[in-house]
């Protein structure tokens, strides 16, 4: 992964949509919260503490943010010009009034409303000791920040009907920028050099083989989240593994790696993922141990080549040459493949 590490806010401005929790409200929180509070009581009745009081309208100027019209709404017309934060208290900086003009204008939502399904899993490992990883893949035509994601996971079946027994266990900094067309990695703290090589950030607890693994919106709980992509299912323990393009158990002792037709997440469906043979699946599963394609997405996997023989020759003999056995007869060569494709 080409990974960079942005400030927060600079990242906003530059990729996709802002995030109101984690991004707003903090800017709330640091500047305004002090007064307005309490129902808003301390101050015209405008109350920061949460999205929900912000927008009830019941300030005493009424609605103070327009969906879709920074310039339009008051909270933005107040920074902007300085008179909030009042008195002697700093001004917000540009980023901060930048990000709040522009989460209005994307709709002041509380949950970015941006298309998740062109992050996935593009690469994962059940490897010999602690040779473990996950491969996400970017396809989106945009940066992204993983610090929106999240991976969410079950251990040997889950606990409760569809819900997480480890919600967000795995989680991205603040500022983890993944390029289009680039990976990540997740992979165990003690995998191979060659794993450790390509390796973004470490996990101990990843799959032994019947470990349920989602792709998750960041901030799931063990019942109300989002799913972009997952390996394995809800239910009981499976046994060993899971069946992937029909070789019994895959997610176990192998490597499976997303076929380059697949451009979106499974969005939770995962019997059609995982398929039930070569064609109808969305992986390759290959020897366990397999690393040469981890780091990179997609790649052409084509099946084994031919092994073509000659496997019987004639001759016509006509009058010598062993005619006493074949006798006289057309030329011919026999060829035969005992290879797998």
């Amino acid at each position: 992964m080409r990974k960079s590490i942005f400030s927060f806010l600079a990242f906003s401005l530059l990729f996709g949509q802002v995030d109101y929790e984690s991004q707003i409200q903090s800017i709330f929180i640091g500047n305004c919260t002090s007064c307005h509070q309490n129902g808003g009581g301390y101050q015209n009745n405008l109350d920061l503490t949460s999205y929900d009081n912000l927008m009830d309208g019941e300030s005493d100027n009424g609605p103070v943010v327009i969906p879709g019209d920074h310039a339009g709404s008051l909270l933005w017309q107040k920074v902007n010009s300085g008179a909030m934060p009042p008195g002697a208290n700093p001004d917000l900086s540009s980023d901060e009034i930048n990000l709040i003009a522009q989460w209005i204008d994307e709709g002041a939502t509380e949950t970015p409303a941006v298309d998740v399904t062109d992050l996935f899993f593009s690469e994962y490992a059940e490897g010999t000791s602690n040779n473990k990883y996950l491969e996400i893949y970017n396809s989106s035509g945009a940066s992204v920040d993983l610090s929106t994601y999240s991976i969410s996971t079950c251990n040997n079946g889950c606990d409760a009907a569809n819900e997480f027994d480890y919600p967000d266990n795995v989680t991205f900094a603040a500022g983890t920028v993944l390029d289009d067309g680039d990976v990540y990695v997740v992979c165990h703290g003690s995998a191979s050099d060659e794993i450790s090589a390509e390796c973004d950030q470490t996990f101990t607890y990843l799959s032994n083989g019947d470990d349920f693994q989602a792709l998750t919106l960041a901030g799931a709980t063990a019942s109300s989240y989002t799913v972009i992509d997952q390996i394995g299912d809800w239910g009981d323990d499976p046994g060993e593994g899971w069946d992937v393009a029909g070789v019994s158990e895959a997610t176990k002792d192998h490597t499976l790696v997303r076929k380059a037709n697949v451009t979106e997440g499974n969005g939770g469906d995962w019997a059609s993922s995982a398929g039930t043979n070569e064609d109808d699946s969305e992986w390759h599963v290959l020897d366990q141990d397999t690393w040469e394609y981890l780091g990179s997405h997609p790649h052409d996997i084509s099946g084994p080549a031919p092994t073509v023989v000659v496997n019987e020759f004639l001759a016509d003999a006509g009058s010598c040459c062993g005619a006493e056995i074949f006798g006289d007869g057309e030329d011919f060569v026999e060829l035969y493949n005992h290879g797998d494709e």
